[in-house]
């Protein structure tokens, strides 16, 4: 028996590589975790902070690291230095690897892996953005490839002129956004969604160190949706997002700190600072 014969896109084809990609646990179950890293002239920014979530992540489904942390380091900025480009999201993908295609194998495979690099498109200013019921899994505290939730909310919101769709329950409990975390000011205090039912963004966790160091309270808590409508300005951050103000939720203006544009600064300036 040819277990290995395969029909794509019109032909037949027998080809290990392609085998290796259309049987793999990834591809098949959304086994596999990710992670994004923003490389900037030369720094990988907040590096171990993703490889560390990316290993937790690897931990909770059950698969090995099959790199130590300086060998995705040295990887990471190879592909950096080979793309040629100043400013990049790096991306590095673990899959299951592959092998037939059951729910259940009795003896997992070895782990397949691939990075690549790739230009950062440009953010607005100021965010628009529409909120979005929650629609998405349990574990979304791992960051894996099972994002079909994201990207419909994501077409969704682009569809009606917005930038980013934002996830809630139904009493009105504020979650994330697809690819971003939220905050809120108000009275000089920054409120965020606790780490209960969301991804622990890298750039959420080093906003709250970074803010705390300078003496402004965070408070991580359950939020709303009405305490974005009343607060003083709303955020969102993220890999590439980085900090950004929103300007409208849902078409409904929202007030924006006249003093965004240099704690945005401070901010990313903090992050290559502690990524050097």
């Amino acid at each position: 028996m040819d277990n290995k014969i395969i029909f794509y896109n019109g032909r037949f084809i027998k080809n290990k590589t392609f085998y290796q990609f259309l049987k793999d646990r990834g591809f098949n179950f959304g086994e596999s975790v990710y992670e994004v890293i923003k490389y900037q002239n030369g720094i990988l920014i907040c590096f171990d902070d993703h490889i560390e979530r990316m290993e937790r992540g690897l931990r909770e489904i059950g698969m090995k690291n099959p790199l130590r942390r300086n060998e995705w380091k040295k990887i990471c900025l190879e592909v950096a230095k080979k793309t040629g480009n100043d400013e990049l999201s790096i991306y590095i993908q673990v899959t299951g690897g592959a092998t037939e295609r059951e729910h259940f194998v009795e003896r997992r495979p070895e782990p397949n892996y691939f990075v690549f690099a790739q230009k950062i498109c440009k953010r607005p200013d100021k965010l628009k953005i529409i909120l979005h019921p929650e629609i998405r899994w349990k574990r979304v505290d791992i960051k894996t490839t099972n994002l079909l939730p994201n990207v419909l909310a994501k077409f969704y919101a682009k569809k009606k002129n917005y930038d980013e769709a934002i996830f809630f329950e139904k009493e009105g409990a504020v979650k994330e956004g697809t690819s971003t975390n939220v905050f809120y000011e108000k009275d000089g205090i920054f409120f965020t969604p606790e780490l209960n039912g969301i991804l622990p963004g890298v750039t959420r966790k080093r906003l709250i160190e970074f803010l705390r160091n300078r003496g402004i309270r965070v408070i991580e808590t359950k939020i709303f949706v009405w305490d974005l409508f009343n607060a003083d300005s709303v955020y969102l951050t993220g890999t590439t997002t980085e900090f950004k103000p929103v300007c409208s939720i849902n078409g409904v203006k929202i007030k924006i700190n006249k003093n965004y544009k240099t704690v945005e600064k401070e901010f990313l300036n903090y992050l290559l600072k502690i990524s050097k």
